[in-house]
């Protein structure tokens, strides 16, 4: 959309006597654009599609929108001021013999025109620098910092494969583990997380020791996350896993939450 602005500006330009000079922003702007989609294209294939391309874009869109309004604003100056070409003056002939008129190196006067373009394209020049310096500042000195690591490694496609997974299991929900034990349903969320649900439902969690709950059956539900091989995949994916028990009366009991740095 920017370059097509340009692309009229630059149409509207040359026909206001700047004639090739329309063509320098013009192509200013289109090699931004290339260069922009190469670096985007490159981060993306050695990366993956990761968060690391997403912080690339969002350093390179802004510089490049930025650059693009500078030139829009350059060709919009020149397509409303015709360019004014300089005066020739001829010296008078007098009997055939011209007269000699002297001329002084050195003190060419700029016209009021040019200096007022200079004096503008200084202040975009500033402008645009004070803008990349205020994004690049704000995109690596204020970071929000975390120390969960699966926040900066997890990939949009991961939560989507879990929220399909999730799904395809609450299909077949309510169902029963065993003579105590039912799975409700299966919650998917953000940062790689799956969420199993159950009820047990002979239960009341005041007649329940809660820690020696939580001691048998937290082992038996890592043993089987680190050996489980159709579980392999989300091992390989940094899923964190959480079960999470209610009683008869649908009370919560306790919450187990098994993170990579678990079962690997």
């Amino acid at each position: 959309m920017l370059l097509i602005i340009e692309f009229i500006l630059v149409c509207v330009a040359w026909n206001k006597g700047w004639k090739w000079r329309t063509l320098i922003p013009f192509g200013i702007g289109c090699l931004i654009m290339i260069i922009s989609g190469f670096l985007i294209g490159l981060g993306n294939g050695l990366s993956g599609g990761s968060a690391t391309t997403e912080q690339l874009m969002s350093v390179i869109k802004p510089i490049a929108f930025v650059v693009q309004i500078c030139l829009i604003i350059v060709l919009a100056y020149m397509a409303k001021n015709k360019r004014k070409l300089p005066v020739t003056i001829e010296a008078p002939i007098l009997d055939n013999h011209p007269v000699e008129v002297p001329i002084q190196m050195g003190t060419t006067t700029p016209s009021p025109d040019r200096e007022v373009m200079n004096k503008r394209l200084k202040q975009l020049g500033g402008l645009f620098i004070l803008v990349l310096v205020f994004i690049v500042i704000k995109q690596f000195f204020f970071k929000i910092p975390s120390n969960d690591k699966e926040v900066v490694d997890s990939k949009p496609s991961i939560d989507k494969e879990l929220m399909d997974f999730a799904n395809e299991v609450n299909k077949s929900c309510p169902a029963m583990i065993d003579q105590e034990t039912r799975l409700d349903n299966v919650n998917a969320f953000e940062h790689n997380t799956l969420q199993y649900n159950y009820t047990l439902i002979n239960q009341i969690k005041d007649s329940l020791v809660i820690s020696n709950l939580t001691n048998h059956l937290g082992p038996l539900i890592l043993n089987k996350i680190k050996t489980s091989p159709e579980l392999k995949d989300y091992r390989d994916k940094n899923v964190t896993w959480i079960y999470t028990y209610f009683d008869k009366n649908g009370i919560f009991i306790l919450r187990l939450t098994f993170t990579p740095e678990r079962y690997k």
